[in-house]
């Protein structure tokens, strides 16, 4: 599926070609905690044409991408859409085997001497195999990662570069042939801090020595865009959220079928229009009317997008110029199964399942704040109202009710919380909440309350729903001393048994009650 930087053969050797292939789809780096790796800038040395193969070798030289023991092997003019030359190198390291252990290839432009494309690999000469035992690591991941910076900076070709840390995982059947005793520290070019993760920096190093051991990279000279804004990250979410449909369909993997909800491996939108380009992009599956899920397709949505991270990246507009788009990648902590396949959701249990339908053994993180706050976006709740008090949401097994303009609550859920005890005249069906100092009687249809047996007027009386004697909310928590609120756009109650204040509360905190209820009410109704 990745398909940068293609190699043909031309004349039994490796064309250049590979630089002009188009880029698709691959698993992304986000900006951590890490600084950004600035390499050399080859515009410092003067534009010259290059006319032969002293001058091509001679150029190599001056960038300082030719290593001191280094053996040209072959310099070839090319003519492909441009005039290049094409230098390729080797050192005179063999393994036990005979093999190189030092190569790499330099493409330069004839007309000025730039550099067009730089491919070095070194690996180690101890492969230990594809089993180490855990036990024997002396140097974890997070201690390699400053050595592979380290090894990053003190190189000094002249790249114009800058690398950062790449921290998504691969897939165990694409690192399948690497050695396992090593510490693959994964570099990503980027430019303002946005990736371009089809040009990498790999660094290898020992998990018991914190050696380098090896390293891969690769580097093509290409155009970023710059323009002038673009759509913003929560735009981009909205976008996203609403186009992508989960596909449903039955696994049969293991032999025994199941129902299951499932995500494309990505998705991705330009980030100057919106728009949802098909090349980087694969369609929804039909919906099949014969499948009967217990789980809803709104609710897997919302579990299954909680696996993913929401980043803007650079991808390839066409053969030599990058794009910015925000495309929706795996995050690192997701168990994935041997072939990168992310977790599934059984449409029936909600269970996380894993690609031939086994259960996960480890749980499947929280959603991100991109999608929270698509979900907690007044827009979008679909609870009719919520009670919060001092500042936490109410857990009610019955939810609140709306009649002429009042919300009403299970009286006894919210007296209980409001540490009230109460008694229930079935004959009279009067409702009596008492404190220490308080005492509040309210009758199923009367609009005439009273607390301490003075009478106070209702706009909406008690009644009983369902079942359940439901009280107006706010005089029940004005009565026993508490400061009431209702945030209209977020459909909260707040209740405050505390020193009442008129300051509101912040808009952070708004969005986590928000979050909270509408899950509460997702729960109840969609599974």
């Amino acid at each position: 599926m990745h398909t940068m930087f293609k190699r043909i053969h031309y004349n039994n050797l490796i064309l250049w070609l590979k630089i002009f292939m188009i880029g698709t789809l691959a698993m992304g780096g986000v900006v951590f905690p890490f600084t950004d790796i600035k390499a050399q800038n080859a515009d410092t040395i003067a534009a010259t044409p290059i006319s032969n193969q002293d001058e091509a070798t001679t150029r190599a030289k001056m960038l300082h991408l030719l290593p001191k023991e280094a053996v040209i092997n072959s310099v070839q003019e090319r003519n492909f859409l441009y005039n290049t030359w094409e230098i390729s190198f080797a050192t005179p390291d063999r393994d036990k085997d005979g093999n190189k252990m030092h190569s790499g290839e330099i493409v330069l432009l004839a007309a000025d001497g730039s550099l067009v494309s730089f491919d070095d690999s070194k690996r180690g000469n101890n492969f230990n195999g594809m089993e180490f035992d855990a036990r024997e690591e002396r140097v974890s991941h997070e201690q390699a990662i400053p050595i592979a910076e380290a090894f990053i900076k003190n190189q000094n070709w002249m790249l114009d570069a800058t690398w950062i840390i790449n921290p998504y995982p691969e897939s165990a059947f694409s690192t399948r042939g690497d050695d396992k005793s090593l510490h693959k520290i994964r570099f990503s070019r980027t430019q303002n801090g946005i990736p371009d993760d089809q040009q990498y920096f790999n660094v290898y190093i020992d998990r018991v020595t914190g050696a380098i051991v090896s390293y891969q990279v690769q580097w093509v000279k290409v155009t970023f865009a710059s323009p002038n804004s673009i759509i913003s990250k929560k735009d981009a979410g909205n976008i996203l959220f609403n186009l992508i449909q989960p596909n449903l369909y039955i696994s049969n993997e293991a032999g025994n079928p199941q129902l299951v909800y499932a995500l494309n491996p990505s998705y991705t939108i330009d980030a100057i229009d919106g728009k949802y380009p098909d090349k980087y992009n694969m369609p929804n599956t039909k919906k099949d009317d014969t499948l009967l899920p217990r789980i809803s397709a709104e609710r897997a949505k919302r579990l299954l997008l909680s696996m993913y991270e929401l980043e803007l990246k650079y991808l390839y507009v066409d053969t030599m110029n990058l794009g910015l788009y925000y495309q929706l990648v795996i995050k690192p902590s997701i168990p994935l199964f041997y072939s990168g396949s992310a977790p599934m959701l059984d449409a029936n249990s909600g269970i996380w399942r894993d690609f031939i339908g086994n259960p996960l053994t480890q749980p499947v993180p929280g959603a991100s704040d991109w999608l929270n706050e698509i979900l907690a976006s007044p827009d979008r709740i679909t609870y009719k109202a919520a009670i919060a008090l001092n500042g936490k949401m109410l857990p009610l097994n019955d939810e609140p009710i709306i009649e002429g303009g009042a919300t009403l609550v299970p009286f006894r859920e919210l007296f209980e919380k409001m540490q009230a005890t109460l008694e229930w005249d079935p004959v009279s069906q009067k409702v009596t909440a008492k404190t220490d100092s308080t005492t509040i009687e309210l009758t199923i249809n009367s609009k005439t309350a009273y607390v301490n047996g003075k009478p106070y007027l209702l706009t909406v009386p008690a009644q009983i729903v369902n079942s359940l004697t439901y009280v107006p909310a706010r005089f029940a928590a004005e009565a026993l001393g508490a400061g009431v609120k209702w945030e209209a756009s977020s459909r909260l109650v707040l209740i405050n048994t505390t020193a009442f204040s008129n300051k509101p509360l912040t808009e952070e905190s708004l969005m986590l009650l928000r979050l909270e209820a509408q899950r509460n009410w997702e729960i109840k109704h969609w599974q």
